[in-house]
C-alpha cells in the first residue's frame, strides 16, 4: 500500500518503512464494513476489539484494556480517555467534551460526575464544551451545561463553550439562560486559544 505515515518516527515516510505496526483504514474499508462510529473502526482493525457495557467502552488487545492507562488512544492528537455516550478527550491541560445528542442512556448527574472525576484525576485546568452537533437545546440541557461549569469553576477550571448555533444560542436566552461564568467562542480552535489565555499557558502549548 502506498501510503505516507508518520505516526512512528513523527517524520514522514512510507507505509512499509515505518517502523512499527500501523493499520490504514481508508474510506473504503469504512464504506465496506459498514462502520457507523469509531468503535466500529476500531473492531476492524485486527488484534483490537472493543468490549462495550451500558455505561462505558473500553478497548481491548491480547488482554489489555485501554483507558487504564496501559494504552494510549488519539483522536487528531487528543488523548481519548472514554468511549461513553458522552466521549471525553483531553489535550494538554484542557478536557474537551464534545455534546452531540440528547443524553438517553445514562442519568445526567452521572455525566456530570464522570466530568468532575475526570478533571480531578487528570489535573484539568479548562473545560470546552462542544455543543456544534445540537441543532435543539431545551431547558434541561441548558441547565445541564450551566450545572457542569459551576462545578468545573469551584475545582479552578474554566469553562468554554464552542459551536452554538444561532438557534440554539436564541432559544437559551428565551428560556432565560445565561450560563453564569461560561465563556463562548465560535469554534474549538478559538475556543483553544481563549482557554490559553485563561489559564495562563507559558509555553505555548496548552
Amino acid at each position: 500500500m502506498n501510503i505516507e505515515v508518520s505516526i512512528a518516527t513523527k517524520t514522514k515516510q512510507m507505509l512499509h518503512e515505518a517502523p512499527g505496526i500501523i493499520s490504514v483504514i481508508t474510506a473504503e474499508d469504512i464504506r465496506i464494513n459498514h462502520c457507523r462510529d469509531l468503535i466500529d473502526v476500531i473492531n476492524i482493525i485486527p488484534g483490537l476489539n472493543v468490549v462495550k457495557d451500558i455505561d462505558n467502552g473500553a478497548v481491548v488487545s491480547q488482554g489489555l484494556y485501554g483507558f487504564e492507562g496501559r494504552m494510549l488512544f488519539m483522536v487528531e492528537g487528543m488523548e481519548l480517555l472514554n468511549m461513553a455516550e458522552v466521549t471525553m478527550m483531553k489535550i494538554g491541560s484542557v478536557l474537551i467534551v464534545p455534546i452531540q445528542k440528547e443524553l438517553h442512556n445514562r442519568p445526567p448527574v452521572q455525566v456530570q460526575e464522570d466530568i468532575i472525576q475526570t478533571i480531578e484525576q487528570k489535573g484539568t485546568r479548562g473545560l470546552l464544551i462542544d455543543v456544534s452537533m445540537l441543532r435543539v437545546v431545551d431547558s434541561f440541557l441548558g441547565r445541564f451545561i450551566g450545572d457542569i461549569a459551576s462545578m468545573a469553576r469551584v475545582m479552578g477550571c474554566k469553562t468554554v463553550v464552542v459551536g452554538l448555533q444561532p438557534g440554539v444560542a436564541i432559544t437559551l436566552m428565551e428560556l432565560g439562560l445565561h450560563l453564569e461564568g461560561v465563556y463562548t467562542a465560535l469554534n474549538t480552535e478559538t475556543g483553544l486559544e481563549l482557554l490559553k489565555q485563561f489559564i495562563g499557558d507559558k509555553t505555548g502549548e496548552i
